[in-house]
């Protein structure tokens, strides 16, 4: 990988790629009065690959933009369960692209705002890589002081209240099962230092 600064540009970029033996995964093989059953299995090897990039740029002192970026192929090299070969197709809850992009605003000394957009592309939601599952894009907008004592922070989570799964799996024995992530959640909080 590389780091450095241009200028008001500061970047960071990383290229990957392990080799995994033995790597245990999570499969839902039915549901069991109306909740999903798992099992746990030796997928065998995986191989997982990608980059990693972070860039952040500062056009004025107030005002600090960033977005990281992540591209990555994860696939099974071998693994056979129950006589179906697996080989060569893609880790479930593994989507290709991430990009996670903030707005940041100094307000005052000590006071800023920071906008978040996130997005995951779609992935497969099984092994068989038959059955694909995507999620809309995230907003959270985050506010926070810090004094030489006080500090504060207020932070809307899924700031568009947007119904989404923070998973999805498949199995043709249970169909989907999806996992809610929060509806809109506001945190807010005060500290002291002495």
């Amino acid at each position: 990988g590389v780091r450095g600064r241009f200028g008001n540009f500061k970047y960071d970029l990383g290229i990957y790629q392990t080799e995994i033996e033995d790597m245990i995964i999570t499969e839902q093989t039915g549901t069991s009065k109306g909740r999903p059953v798992y099992q746990y299995n030796n997928a065998g090897e995986v191989r997982v690959k990608g980059v990693e990039s972070m860039l952040t740029y500062r056009p004025i002192r107030p005002l600090t933009l960033e977005a990281a970026y992540t591209y990555a192929v994860n696939e099974y090299t071998d693994y056979v369960d129950r006589g179906t070969d697996y080989s060569d197709n893609e880790l479930t809850y593994s989507p290709h692209h991430h990009i996670n992009a903030r707005v940041r605003y100094q307000i005052m000394t000590g006071l800023e705002t920071e906008l978040e957009g996130d997005y995951i592309s779609d992935y497969y939601a099984d092994s068989a890589n038959s059955w694909v599952a995507d999620r809309p894009i995230l907003y959270n907008l985050r506010t926070t002081y810090s004094g030489r004592k006080w500090g504060a922070w207020l932070h809307v989570m899924n700031l568009r209240d947007t119904k989404y799964a923070t998973r999805v799996s498949y199995s043709s024995r249970g169909g989907a099962t999806y996992n809610p992530g929060s509806p809109r959640t506001v945190y807010a909080g005060l500290s002291y230092q002495w």
